[in-house]
């Protein structure tokens, strides 16, 4: 196909760009062209839209935010008489300017917007407060959490706090013009937006404080070095670790920031061992014992501890959901009718700890996790954890999202906790392992460049013989066709899940492994792991 693509044309003559927009147009390939120019409308993923950013039908811009605005706009509207929304957005280059536009379109259909005081940058579980706060209609937020700097996003939010669930969407997406009516939208322009107060931030520190268990803070002197990976909870991660009492809590000025520009090669999503590179090197040179990390629009978590034998321990998100877990059902005794969220590839360990504790497992993503949250808390009952292993976490039901200030806040009271008995929180998963049995649960990923290439990964598998590979025994493989999981079950307990990303170009393997030693588990992951290094070089 070449520029004689008729959606091209259409904007290299439309009126409505200007010079520098059409100048962009001419950069594009033939391929590129074909890739970019169609009109097929958005589709939400498991966390939104996400997008490259450009000036195409099928990248985020100025023209399709206010396409996709109108669809929310006639949302709201269908859900309340006098519908009101906030409208954020995270660092990303001109997340502001595409959160203005957005609220000057759901303004001209009548609705009252909120946003941060002078339109600056706000982390995504904050966003999800203020709207249960405020007692709003909904919210959007633009972010594109940890997706490369070229990309950003539309996350769209109920009156819940939640994000919209799948049926929501689907009448967003009816409700949404289609794409070949971008340039005959007209707003006017408004600026009659009501802002949230400076200390929006400070506030909501105070409320989370107020509903972390009541773990004794015994040693606040530990040295801390926290990443930001240039987002959100720069310069703020830091306040809510001053005002809990501990002052040896320091960011990494490299990478606490609000630039989101990233440096050659620097990985910004905290799940990856990758992105700890240059913080860990830091922490060294400072002897602090823990790299804290947020994603850059602050809602997951990660953490590294520093080991005795000066090794780095980098915990994922099916552990640190079994810390958080374990402690709260240890401190908090509010808990009269507790209960957990969980998905269906996350590990599930945590059921042989709290084997008399309701544990309601669902879908990928947290727009179900929290739905399923919301669900409880309006039952009566009591949230322990609700979390995946994606190291996205909600402890408090303060509102309806992952929250990566709850997290470290919580492990800045466990940590205190146990330092004066000489302990690390490797220390303790040790100790869980040697009460109900030795596991391991965590995922690995294979990139591609296509989605078509998927199928080849799916294909790939039909023929795997598993007694070859390893140790373990198969008793049955299943694929969901509404999950899109492929699940391989282990004789015994255990499995392991495949599927691909909602938000990423990615092929992802969940694995949740049994045995009777921690040597022996380590053995086997480290025979599979081989096995789809292998067998993924596709």
């Amino acid at each position: 196909m070449t520029r004689h693509n008729l959606v091209f044309e259409k904007w290299l003559n439309s009126p409505v760009l200007n010079k520098e927009e059409k100048d962009q147009l001419f950069k594009y390939s033939p391929q590129e062209i074909e890739k970019y120019f169609h009109e097929k409308p958005f589709e939400f993923g498991t966390a939104g839209i996400r997008r490259e950013v450009g000036i195409a039908p099928q990248k985020f811009n100025k023209y399709t935010y206010r396409v996709l605005a109108v669809g929310y706009a006639k949302y709201l509207k269908s859900k309340s008489l006098n519908p009101k929304a906030i409208v954020g957005h995270d660092n990303r280059i001109n997340g502001d300017v595409y959160a203005m536009e957005i609220a000057n379109v759901l303004r001209n259909f009548g609705i009252e917007v909120w946003i941060p005081p002078k339109n600056i940058h706000i982390s995504t579980p904050i966003l999800s407060y203020y709207i249960r706060k405020l007692g709003l209609t909904g919210g959007i937020n633009i972010t594109a959490s940890h997706n490369p700097p070229n990309y950003n996003g539309f996350k769209t939010y109920n009156n819940t706090g939640c994000q919209t669930n799948t049926e929501e969407e689907r009448i967003i997406r009816i409700k949404t013009p289609h794409l070949s009516e971008i340039f005959d939208l007209n707003f006017e322009y408004f600026h009659d937006f009501k802002e949230l107060p400076d200390s929006f931030v400070k506030d909501y520190f105070i409320d989370l404080i107020k509903t972390l268990p009541p773990i004794k803070q015994e040693d606040q002197k530990f040295k801390v070095l926290f990443s930001s990976h240039h987002g959100t909870s720069s310069y703020n991660m830091s306040l809510l670790a001053s005002m809990m009492g501990f002052e040896n809590f320091l960011e990494y000025s490299e990478e606490c920031n609000v630039t989101w520009r990233l440096n050659e090669g620097e990985v910004s999503n905290p799940e990856e061992k990758e992105s700890f590179n240059s913080s860990i090197k830091e922490a060294e040179k400072i002897n602090a014992e823990y790299v804290f990390a947020h994603d850059p629009d602050g809602d997951r978590a990660a953490i590294a501890e520093r080991q005795r034998d000066g090794s780095w321990y980098l915990f994922n998100g099916n552990e640190i959901g079994v810390l958080l877990s374990y402690f709260k059902c240890l401190y908090d005794r509010n808990l009269q009718k507790p209960y957990i969220v969980s998905t269906y590839v996350t590990g599930d360990f945590i059921q042989k700890i709290f084997p008399d504790i309701p544990i309601h497992t669902v879908l990928t993503g947290f727009k179900n996790i929290a739905g399923a949250v919301e669900e409880q808390q309006e039952k009566g009952n009591d949230l322990v954890v609700a979390y995946e292993e994606a190291i996205g976490a909600l402890i408090s039901p303060i509102h309806r999202e992952k929250d990566g200030y709850q997290q470290l806040a919580f492990i800045l009271k466990i940590i205190s906790s146990i330092r004066p008995k000489n302990r690390r929180i490797t220390d303790i998963l040790d100790s869980l392992y040697k009460k109900y049995g030795y596991w391991k649960g965590f995922t690995e990923f294979y990139v591609f460049n296509d989605l078509k290439e998927t199928k080849k990964y799916f294909d790939s598998l039909n023929n795997v013989n598993f007694g070859d590979i390893c140790d373990y025994s198969l008793s049955k493989k299943e694929f969901n066709e509404n999950t899109k999981i492929l699940s391989w079950y282990i004789k015994g307990g255990g499995w392991i899940k495949f599927r691909v990303s909602g938000t990423e170009p990615k092929f992802k393997v969940y694995y949740n492994i049994y045995g009777d030693s921690k040597e022996w588990i380590e053995e086997q992951a480290n025979k599979l792991r081989f096995y789809f290094e292998k067998l993924f070089k596709i």
